[in-house]
């Protein structure tokens, strides 16, 4: 395994655990958000956009969305994920 998929490896586990340990993982990941809140993020960003990554580091990408549909990690739309990641950041800080 490269080095780059080794360090993205890390980061996602480190992610993955901050989520879990905040008891926040079951709410997050399959719950969606609030119709208006996705209409918002998609309408700010063009549908088929990508939102910025976060200033904490977390990435919110349609190709780190796109990972964690093809691990089976969650079954919501690109835009209802981005809306549970900005609500995990905001708790974290």
């Amino acid at each position: 395994m490269s080095t780059y998929y080794q360090d993205a490896f890390c980061e996602l586990e480190e992610i993955v655990g901050r989520a879990i340990r905040s008891g926040a993982v079951d709410r997050l990941i399959n719950e969606p958000r609030s119709h208006a809140e996705v209409i918002d993020l998609a309408d700010e960003h063009g549908h088929w956009g990508d939102h910025p990554p976060l200033d904490s580091g977390l990435g919110v990408s349609s190709e780190d969305w796109a990972c964690e549909v093809a691990e089976s990690s969650i079954r919501l739309g690109y835009w209802d994920w981005v809306a549970s990641q900005l609500e995990l950041d905001r708790e974290e800080s």
